[in-house]
C-alpha cells in the first residue's frame, strides 16, 4: 500500500512556546560522581547544559558504526547499559569490541536486564556475560524476580565512552533488531557526564563497585567543555549544535527510577498538557491512558497533534501490544489526533512538543511510564530540533493515516469495548 502524504509541518519560526525545558540542579562535571554514588541521596534532576554537540542517528546502518567506533576508540572507560544485548548480529560486534577494550586495559562496565538479554541459568546470555567477565569487564545483571515479587524492568539503552561521549535512544543490539526502525542520539560534551552519572547511580544500586576510572568521570569533560556549564544564570559561550552563544538553549538528561521518581514521564506529560502549537509522538505502540488523555485534550484545544505507531505488519513479536494500542485509535481520532501506522516495526521513542525535542527509551505504555527504568534526552537546541522535525516529516510521509473506518474495524472495536468494560490498563 502506498502511504498517503501527511499534512505539512508548520514552520518552526511561527511556533508559540508552551512546552518548556526541565529545570534542575546545576552540578559541575567533577562533582557528579560523588553525587551519583552517595548511598543516602538520590540523583536529582540536573540542570540543562550548554556546550554539547548533539546528533540524531537513524536505524542500525547509521547507529552501529558510530557505537562501535566510539567503543573501539575508548582509552579510559566504557559504560554500557542495555535492555537487550545478544551475542548475534550487532550485539556480537558490540560484545567483541567490549572484550577487546577490556583486554587492552580499558575499564569496561556493563549492566543488562536479566530477561531482555536472556541472562538465565542456561543459554547464550549467560555465556556472553561470562565471556565479557573473562576479558576483565565488570558486568551487573538485574534480578527480575526477588522475594518481593517482580522487580522493575531495566529498559535503558545507554553508552558512555571516556566521560565525554554518550549515546541514548531506543535501539537494542542483536540480530533480531537489525531491521527495526529506531533511533539513537549521540551527545559530545558536558551532558555526556550527566549520562555517566545516571549510569553510576544505577550501577551502585545494582551492587557494582565504583572503579578508580569512574571516579574521574568528569575530568575529560571539564577540559573539553571549558567555559560550558549548566544553565542557570550568567553568560556562557556555547559550542552546541546551534554554534553560537544562547543561554536559552541546552540539553537535559532525564530518567525514570521506579519507586523513587519518574522525571522523564513527568516532563513528557507536563509538556503535552502545556502544548500550544504542536505535539508529535513516535512510539511502537500508544497505550498509556494518561498520554492518550493529554494528547486528546491538546487536539481539542487546537494543537496540531500527530502520533505514529507501528502498523500491523510490524506487530510480529509484539502483537499483543500492537492490538492493545489499536484499541485507543477511536478515542484519539474522535478527539482530532492524527494517527499514523508506520510500515514494519518502528521502535523509536521520540517526541516534539512545540520547540522541545526528546528521544530515549521511554515507550508510551503504562508499564514504561510508571514501572520501568528509562532514560531520555530533551533539548531545545535549534539544530537538534531541526533534526527531529526532519525525522517526523519522513516518518509521517511514509505512514498510512488511521481513518475513522480503520479505527472502527470490528476487532479494534471489540478490543476497545473489552478494555473499557474491564478497566484494564497496560
Amino acid at each position: 500500500m502506498i502511504a498517503a502524504v501527511s499534512p505539512a509541518l508548520p514552520p518552526a519560526a511561527a511556533l508559540r512556546t508552551g512546552a518548556t525545558m526541565p529545570t534542575g540542579v546545576a552540578v559541575a562535571p567533577h562533582d557528579l560522581v560523588g553525587l551519583a554514588t552517595r548511598p543516602d541521596a538520590e540523583l536529582p534532576v540536573l540542570a540543562p547544559t550548554q556546550g554539547n554537540k548533539v546528533q540524531l542517528l537513524t536505524d542500525e546502518g547509521e547507529v552501529l558504526p558510530q557505537l562501535l567506533g566510539s567503543v573501539k576508540g575508548a582509552t579510559r572507560q566504557v559504560d554500557l547499559a542495555m535492555f537487550s544485548l545478544a551475542d548475534s548480529g550487532a550485539g556480537k560486534e558490540m560484545v567483541d569490541a567490549l572484550v577487546d577494550r577490556a583486554q587492552n586495559g580499558v575499564a569496561v562496565h556493563v549492566t543488562l536486564d536479566q530477561v531482555g538479554s536472556a541472562v538465565l541459568p542456561v543459554g547464550s546470555g549467560k555465556d556472553m556475560v561470562q565471556r565479557m567477565r573473562d576479558a576483565g569487564a565488570q558486568v551487573q545483571v538485574t534480578k527480575r524476580f526477588s522475594v518481593k515479587g517482580m522487580d522493575p524492568v531495566d529498559h535503558r539503552k545507554l553508552l558512555v565512552v571516556d566521560g565525554n561521549t554518550a549515546y541514548t535512544g531506543g535501539m537494542n543490539l542483536s540480530k533480531k533488531f537489525g531491521k527495526w526502525h529506531d533511533v539513537m542520539v549521540r551527545v559530545d560534551g558536558p551532558a555526556a557526564a550527566q549520562f555517566g552519572a545516571q549510569f553510576l547511580d544505577r550501577w551502585v544500586d545494582m551492587g557494582g563497585e565504583v572503579s578508580d576510572v569512574q571516579r574521574t568521570l568528569g575530568g575529560a569533560v571539564t577540559s573539553a567543555a571549558a567555559g560550558a556549564r549548566a544553565l542557570g544564570g550568567g553568560t556562557v559561550a556555547s559550542t552546541g549544535t546551534a554554534g553560537a552563544a544562547d543561554a536559552a538553549h541546552g540539553v537535559s538528561v532525564l530518567a525514570n527510577h521506579p519507586g523513587k521518581d519518574l522525571n522523564a514521564s513527568d516532563h513528557l506529560l507536563k509538556n503535552l498538557e502545556q502544548a500550544k502549537d504542536r505535539a508529535y509522538i513516535l512510539t511502537p505502540t500508544l497505550s498509556d491512558p494518561a498520554v492518550v488523555d493529554a494528547l486528546s485534550k491538546a487536539a481539542q484545544r487546537g494543537v496540531d497533534v500527530r502520533v505514529a505507531v507501528s502498523g500491523p505488519e510490524g506487530w510480529i513479536g509484539t502483537r499483543a501490544l500492537g492490538m492493545i494500542g489499536a484499541t485507543f485509535y477511536n478515542d484519539l481520532v474522535k478527539a482530532g489526533v492524527k494517527v499514523y501506522e508506520q510500515p514494519g516495526m518502528s521502535h523509536a521513542k521520540v517526541s516534539l512538543v512545540d520547540g522541545i525535542a526528546s528521544a530515549g527509551s521511554l515507550n508510551m505504555t503504562r508499564r514504561a511510564m510508571l514501572w520501568d527504568h528509562e532514560l531520555m534526552l530533551a533539548s531545545d537546541e535549534p539544530a537538534f530540533v531541526g533534526q527531529i522535525e526532519h525525522l517526523f516529516k519522513t516518518d509521517f510521509d511514509r505512514s498510512n493515516p488511521v481513518t475513522a473506518e480503520r479505527a472502527n474495524e470490528v476487532p479494534t472495536k471489540i478490543g476497545e469495548r473489552f478494555r473499557k468494560i474491564t478497566g484494564l490498563k497496560w
